[in-house]
């Protein structure tokens, strides 16, 4: 059952809520970590910088390739030592393709156990696509805003709740334009997404966050603000990941790598 659909805020923090909490003695509150997801291209100006790799192999064959390392960005911080306005700095920077965060997932249970609600703060944003001179202007390089939607739910399935955001993105037009000028070919559409899901028959399990996204960009994963795991497409693109992804059209059904942990959820009495 669908509680709640709706879009995460775009660049900033949009509260959806489910029901209505009602303070009672004994209710319970269950606050799980923020969660947060960036996506993201390493930065390479030569096929030997790379580790040995399909893309390492593929740069000479392919010119896409090299277009879209030459566009990279800085490695994510493994912290935000600041939390929330740490983040909040990260986000003003134009070094990221796509960023997903759910901020403190908070489920109301009356003291039954019986769910009263849901909060979820949610934020997507968009991120931009450098684009380094050429000729005369190699000293310096252009920014195109990338496109992107985003869109988020709450579902309950028996007496587990899931709270997911997804984010859909692409270069900005005139990104699209360079790539189909030097490559022949529109570039794709990538994905991200995060769900939280906690059982409330099983609270000593915690919850299970799972992150997901396509075979490209690579993905920075965070819990409680700290690094938790990282994909990085050097390393882990193949060739057939690589294809799929390209070819995939729109990329709903091409989410090729995915990760899956078990984070604390703190549980709070309700004084009443």
């Amino acid at each position: 059952m669908t509680l709640v659909q709706s879009a995460p805020g775009d660049g900033k923090f949009a509260t959806r809520r489910y029901a209505n909490k009602t303070r009672k003695r004994g209710a319970k509150i269950l606050v799980g970590p923020s969660l947060g997801l960036v996506g993201w291209i390493p930065q390479y100006d030569a096929a030997i910088e790379m580790p040995e790799g399909y893309l390492r192999a593929a740069w000479p064959k392919d010119s896409g390739i090299p277009m879209l390392l030459s566009s990279g960005n800085p490695e994510p911080p493994a912290r935000f030592a600041l939390g929330l306005a740490g983040f909040r700095r990260f986000l003003r920077s134009k070094e990221y393709r796509g960023v997903l965060c759910l901020d403190n997932p908070t489920i109301h249970l009356d003291p039954d156990g019986e769910l009263l609600g849901v909060e979820a703060q949610a934020l997507a944003k968009t991120g931009k696509t450098k684009i380094p001179g050429k000729g005369l202007f190699d000293f310096v390089s252009f920014y195109s805003q990338g496109a992107g939607s985003a869109l988020g739910d709450i579902r309950r399935e028996g007496s587990v709740v899931a709270i997911r955001v997804f984010q859909r993105i692409k270069v900005g037009w005139l990104g699209r334009v360079v790539a189909r000028g030097a490559t022949g070919e529109w570039p794709p559409w990538a994905t991200l997404s995060i769900e939280y899901a906690v059982d409330l028959e099983r609270l000593d399990k915690g919850a299970r966050v799972r992150f997901c996204g396509t075979a490209v960009p690579s993905q920075s994963r965070y819990v409680g603000w700290g690094l938790e795991s990282q994909y990085l497409i050097e390393q882990g693109l193949t060739e057939a990941s690589y294809k799929g992804f390209i070819e995939a059209g729109g990329c709903y059904d091409a989410l090729a790598d995915e990760y899956e942990t078990r984070c604390e959820v703190k549980v709070v009495e309700e004084p009443g």
